[in-house]
């Protein structure tokens, strides 16, 4: 064991050593912008708002569209589904609850039709007075808005999802519920402690945590959090308010439930970059999608990371393995698909699977596969385990790829 332990340390040191020489990686830095993907016609631009260990969190620097978080309804099922009195307020507007929100389901549908778990589409009927309605647009990630490599550069990645107190129950971590401050900055409070569920998504909505790091990490922070829409946000809104205009700041989701005992209300950022509290079937708050960076799948193609010139990304041909479909129990039992990119057909590859605690290796172990096909693996991280890193080998090779994939189970 002290041999396989030794070698490995050598490996994984050796697989740092190589990740900074690396060739082809697109080394994003906070404050540069990235442009890829389009909606409504119109190209989207990102802006990297963070890194950490997930990589470069990358928001739209503008707002896309405006469209109720979850809408009102009488299906009960989901969230929607709970004591009469939650289940009433939900009924009347809408469910705060990220996991089965309709615009969580939109933001990461690829499909031209859209398929809402908790019952209640954003139809016009369930929509406030029809407006913006969204039930028959296709999902945001559908082939409308990206190409299939602009769909490889978003990580899936699992994170922690805020749960309003009354659904404690449901919670696999937390132990309190989350405290609210209409400041940017400290509006992440108690988020460490706060009841959670663990959930994986490609594309998201900020949460307070997100927004804290904003604050942060930008010495003009409402450079960020002020939010514009674009023009065809503007146009393609068929509520009319003052707030929704060309070069005029509006509001935007997050998240975050408000953690009232009503189940209703989301956190927002308004207009001065404050968080503020809406109904989430509000119609006239804006999307700003946000997901990371998947840097092992792509490098620099064009531009500079400025405002007036952003960069362009080209899917790159090196080898790579990355995970999807990530489930966790509140056991730690862990399902994914494996993912190998840009490997021959036949090609062998050893990959070692190694569950961590900090930085103290829990355990390890090692599986050959055929690359040409995604694996689905099962296993138990373990109790104590908060991250795991699949480190690959082609054939009989010394020192691993570029890159390790990492999950973080907390």
């Amino acid at each position: 064991m002290k041999k396989t332990v030794l070698k490995l340390a050598f490996l994984i040191y050796s697989y740092f050593i190589l990740s900074i020489a690396c060739f082809g990686v697109a080394y994003i830095e906070i404050g540069d912008y990235v442009t890829f993907g389009s909606y409504n016609g119109q190209s989207i631009v990102w802006r990297c708002v963070d890194i950490n260990e997930n990589g470069p969190l990358m928001i739209s620097d503008k707002i896309l569209c405006y469209k109720a978080y979850d809408v009102a309804g009488s299906e009960q099922d989901e969230s929607h589904d709970y004591d009469s009195q939650t289940a009433y307020y939900r009924g009347m507007f809408g469910s705060d609850r990220w996991e089965d929100s309709n615009i969580r389901t939109w933001l990461n549908s690829t499909s031209q039709t859209v398929e809402y778990p908790c019952g209640n589409a954003p139809t016009e009927e369930n929509s406030f007075l029809e407006y913006n309605a969204y039930a028959k647009e296709a999902g945001f990630l559908s082939s409308t808005n990206f190409s299939a490599d602009d769909i490889k550069l978003m990580k899936n990645v699992y994170h922690k999802s805020v749960i309003n107190n009354i659904e404690k129950a449901d919670a696999n971590s937390g132990s309190e519920f989350l405290s609210y401050s209409n400041n940017a900055e400290s509006a992440v409070l108690n988020y460490e402690k706060a009841y959670g569920i663990s959930l994986s998504d490609k594309v998201f909505l900020p949460d307070v945590q997100n927004i804290s790091a904003i604050a942060k990490n930008f010495a003009t922070p409402n450079e960020v959090l002020v939010a514009y829409p674009t023009s065809q946000a503007v146009e393609n809104s068929d509520y009319e308010s003052a707030d929704i205009a060309l070069q005029t700041a509006s509001k935007y989701w997050l998240s975050t439930p408000h953690n009232e005992n009503y189940g209703d209300g989301v956190r927002t950022v308004d207009d001065k970059g404050n968080v503020n509290v809406n109904y989430a079937s509000t119609v006239g708050v804006g999307v700003r999608p946000a997901f990371y960076l998947n840097t092992d799948a792509c490098e620099l193609a064009s531009g500079n990371g400025q405002a007036s010139s952003p960069y362009t990304l080209q899917i790159n041909s090196r080898e790579y393995i990355y995970t999807t479909n990530v489930v966790k129990s509140k056991t730690n039992d862990v399902s994914l698909m494996l993912n190998f990119a840009n490997f021959a057909e036949g090609t062998k590859i050893r990959v070692m699977t190694v569950c961590y605690k900090g930085s103290s290796i829990l355990s390890m172990n090692t599986n050959e596969y055929d690359t040409f096909e995604a694996k689905s693996i099962a296993f138990s991280a373990g109790q104590e385990a908060d991250t795991i890193k699949f480190f690959a080998w082609v054939g009989n090779k010394e020192i691993p790829l570029c890159s390790a994939a990492i999950v973080k189970l907390t």
